[in-house]
């Protein structure tokens, strides 16, 4: 077992056989571990352990579809534009009440309906993440992902967002509103008809 592997399990809390598959991944994904940095491999880490965790990462994959496209918001050079992220999760990812609010401090937010749960997406930290309501109490819950917070793409946010709503719905209600969300993203992507002749 080498230091690598050893810093996995201390990251992820994982066994050392699942760190060494992390491992193994985070080099198929391209990252270089003798010139990285830790911020670097961390999130290497969190993406490889999604990637190898294949059912929830490939159905928000096959949700939000592929591949990602879309311009960054011009002029921001810090974050991607909030309201552009909504749009795309409710049009793209079938996240139909996606919304942004505002929560006080001229600090806005993407407020998530799952079940009785709400989460609130934000960029307070290093990474996008969420603070987990239940019936207007904070829960002590938090839920993050591994896009930065400086991401200008609001396609790339999205993603990440529909992935952790997704991981939040299986471990909290079975995946019951994930199938919903597909169904809404398939829905939206079908080719819209001509409106027919109007008549006579």
């Amino acid at each position: 077992m080498n230091k690598a592997t050893r810093d996995i399990m201390k990251l992820l809390k994982l066994d050392a056989e699942t760190a060494e598959r992390v491992q193994d991944r985070m080099g198929e994904n391209g990252l270089e571990f003798s010139e990285c940095t830790q911020s670097q491999f961390d999130r290497a880490a969190r993406e490889a352990l999604r990637d190898i965790q294949d059912p929830v990462h490939e159905a928000a994959q096959d949700a939000y579809g592929k591949p990602m496209k879309g311009p960054a918001f011009e002029g921001a050079d810090e974050e991607a534009d909030f309201e552009q992220v909504a749009s795309h999760l409710r049009t793209d990812a079938g996240l139909t009440d996606a919304e942004v609010v505002a929560t006080g401090g001229n600090i806005d937010c993407i407020l998530i309906h799952c079940g009785g749960h709400e989460l609130f997406f934000g960029t307070a930290g290093e990474v996008w993440g969420a603070s987990v309501y239940l019936d207007d109490e904070y829960t002590g819950d938090d839920v993050w992902t591994d896009c930065p917070s400086n991401e200008t793409d609001p396609t790339k946010v999205a993603l990440a967002i529909t992935e952790a709503a997704m991981e939040f719905d299986q471990k909290h209600y079975s995946g019951e509103h994930s199938e919903s969300w597909k169904e809404l993203a398939v829905r939206n992507k079908r080719p819209r008809k001509p409106a027919g002749r109007p008549a006579k």
